[in-house]
């Protein structure tokens, strides 16, 4: 068997979280002594609309006929490979997130010229993806959920999530207090709209005589304001780090006696699975969130970290409480989140279900 995997990224991402897990994921395949090959939509030196993307797939015509089965890692290169296959080879559609409410979101914070296209054009690619697909890749309950909505069949919807290195995230000991109960909250990821990091910034800058310190990490060039903003408000309550390489950044993380993840009710966040959650839980450490998408379900399951209300002081509250724990409690919230990491986001357990899916898409 020969796997096509199109993506819609360029090739240098290495780092690039959506674009590991498809290599994590076909490298399922390859250990079955299978044929796999990577094609990058953004290496063919565009960077137009969502659409212009989509059709590049006549493009590949000639790499995709070979193949007997594409793995389309977004609804852009689903619909390019639908395209350039021309329905001769079955397409698995990674969902991933749903794009369409990503571009609303997008829109309703930055408006441009690419993000009124991506909001106009998304809805329709991700129609014709899941039209056209023999079966598709979601990456949490809720996702799998509107698919069933929209009227797929569940047999064709595989629950995938977004894995995590269990070894290069690998536990240790909550760290004991600093001085006078001093504790570090930790955040590493993007700082996209739907982050919430405007957010976890007036929440934490409402504490008043609290032993809690926030280091992030993930600032990038065009971040100067946001990080200007946190400087401002917290001054020696927080550490700001720009993006860094990966083994960087768990050393960081380590260091922290939690984790938070600050994002705010919307579509688009609901369906999503954070790739920093299982990577957060894997490091043993209590993981903070929002009730606003599965991480919460998870969470309240496994005993695993803390729940906030998404409202206004519900975070801080939550700062608050985690604050006055005992470290022994600390410790066995961060036992349970290497335990559910161990369970749900290891490489060797998704890259099982993904071989179901790729089953199911080559059964005649």
């Amino acid at each position: 068997m020969r796997l096509v995997a199109l993506v819609d990224g360029h090739s240098s991402d290495a780092d690039n979280a959506y674009l590991l897990r498809v290599r994590m994921l076909t490298e399922a395949v390859r250990a079955q002594g299978h044929e796999v090959s990577m094609l990058y939509l953004l290496d063919r030196g565009t960077m137009k609309p969502s659409v212009c993307r989509a059709l590049l797939g006549s493009r590949f015509r000639a790499e995709l006929q070979g193949a007997d089965l594409i793995h389309a890692a977004n609804c852009i290169a689903a619909a390019a490979a639908l395209r350039g296959a021309r329905g001769q080879t079955p397409v698995l559609y990674d969902v991933h997130g749903d794009a369409a409410a990503e571009a609303r979101l997008e829109w309703s914070t930055k408006r441009s010229t690419y993000s009124a296209s991506a909001m106009l054009t998304m809805p329709y690619l991700d129609r014709v993806a899941r039209r056209g697909a023999k079966a598709l890749l979601v990456v949490s309950q809720p996702s799998k959920d509107l698919y069933l909505r929209l009227g797929l069949p569940g047999e064709r919807l595989f629950l995938v999530r977004n894995g995590v290195d269990l070894d290069l995230f690998a536990p240790s000991e909550v760290p004991p207090d600093g001085p006078e109960g001093e504790r570090w909250i930790g955040y590493a990821g993007g700082t996209h709209c739907w982050q919430g990091l405007p957010h976890l910034l007036k929440e934490f800058s409402a504490l008043r005589g609290s032993p809690l310190r926030l280091r992030v990490i993930g600032f990038g060039a065009g971040d100067a304001a946001l990080k200007r903003e946190f400087e401002q408000k917290l001054g020696a309550r927080a550490e700001l780090w720009d993006a860094m390489p990966r083994e960087r950044m768990v050393g960081l993380l380590r260091e922290c006696h939690a984790l938070v993840i600050p994002r705010l009710p919307h579509p688009a966040v609901r369906v999503a699975m954070p790739t920093k959650f299982g990577e957060y839980s894997a490091l043993g450490r209590p993981v903070l969130v929002n009730d606003v998408d599965e991480t919460a379900d998870l969470i309240r399951k496994h005993g695993s970290g803390l729940v906030s209300d998404w409202r206004p002081g519900g975070l801080r509250t939550t700062l608050e409480a985690f604050a006055n724990m005992p470290r022994s409690e600390l410790q066995a919230m961060g036992d349970r989140a290497r335990s559910l990491a161990e369970q749900e986001f290891a490489w060797p357990v998704l890259r099982a279900k993904y071989l179901d899916a790729v089953e199911y898409c080559m059964r005649s």
